[in-house]
């Protein structure tokens, strides 16, 4: 088998690990992996649940046996620095390992889909159902290389601006009979005397309306903000949009997104810095930047990595 073919598997694998990890449901033994430990691991493992399924993935570590006795024996007698590179592995020292290594994961681990079968295409599914097809370390790092590029970079992305609240009606004269045209004379009128009471009215309820429930909004730190319709120095106003209005959150503690995060967080990389959002769409601040959705490598390299001490 190839890493390309097999790069889906392994992550089902490690993303398995991480979530019982978090959860205190495997062995004590690979919470804080080492190669002795992951040794006795094996020791529990071959006596608690030996499957004839797995004598592949037992006969690459420790040659073929006869029987459950045979694989304890072996596993009792082989080096301890074997496990060394899986120890790595799991603790972030190394960014990938042998495919040997992964299935042995699979097996401590009681992985459910093991052992790997070619041609099988392995997806991930999140807690409500979604369907997450993974994608290749090398594809996850040139994403965010591409961020980077973005920064000067125009995405085609339409732009709201604020107009002055005056109203243009073209229409065509052939068209319009002098009824009509008294009626959006008059229409027009409304409207500028509308937009000319909220232009002009008395200063002492400025601050209020400034700050109101108006039909715009602007980008406070970590979340919108409804404001008044008004250009305002140093707000980037925009249209309201009641779904990002509020939905729309940057998280401000990364720490606690974990891997149930898939399909939930969405990110992107500005200035150097990733940044993580709870809907999709594009940076509130830089909008040639689109957000991206959250990936198991950007999970482990970026937040679950710099936890494990």
């Amino acid at each position: 088998m190839t890493p390309d073919i097999f790069i889906d598997y392994k992550n089902l694998v490690f993303r398995d690990y991480q979530q019982k990890k978090l959860r205190n449901v495997i062995s004590l033994d690979l919470i804080k992996p080492t190669p002795a430990s992951i040794k006795s691991a094996c020791k529990a493992a071959c006596e608690l649940r030996f499957n004839r399924k797995d004598e592949n993935c037992l006969t690459l570590f420790f040659g073929k046996q006869e029987d459950k006795a045979g694989y304890a024996k072996a596993i009792t007698r082989i080096e301890t620095d074997k496990f060394k590179p899986l120890a790595n592995f799991l603790k972030g020292k190394t960014s990938d390992t042998e495919e040997k290594n992964i299935e042995l994961l699979a097996w401590l681990i009681d992985f459910e889909q093991r052992p790997y079968e070619f041609g099988k295409v392995y997806v991930i599914k999140t807690n409500d159902g979604t369907v997450v097809q993974e994608e290749t370390k090398e594809e996850m790092e040139d994403q965010v290389n591409e961020e980077d590029l973005s920064m000067t970079t125009q995405v085609h992305q339409p732009v709201t601006e604020l107009l002055p609240m005056t109203t243009t009606l073209v229409v065509s004269r052939r068209k319009l009979d002098y009824k009509k045209a008294g009626v959006l004379a008059i229409i027009l009128i409304l409207l500028l005397g509308v937009g000319s009471y909220f232009v002009l009215r008395p200063k002492e309820n400025a601050s209020i309306y400034l700050t109101g429930a108006g039909k715009c909004m602007y980008w406070n730190v970590d979340h919108y903000e409804a404001i008044a319709c008004i250009p305002k120095t140093g707000y980037n106003i925009v249209p309201l949009d009641s779904a990002k209005f509020t939905g729309f959150k940057k998280i401000t503690t990364p720490d606690t997104i974990t891997l149930d995060a898939l399909g939930h967080v969405w990110y992107s990389k500005r200035r150097g810095e990733l940044e993580f959002f709870t809907t999709d769409g594009y940076h509130p601040i830089e909008p040639q930047l689109r957000l991206k959705p959250i990936s198991i490598y950007i999970i482990n390299k970026y937040i679950l990595v710099k936890k494990d001490p």
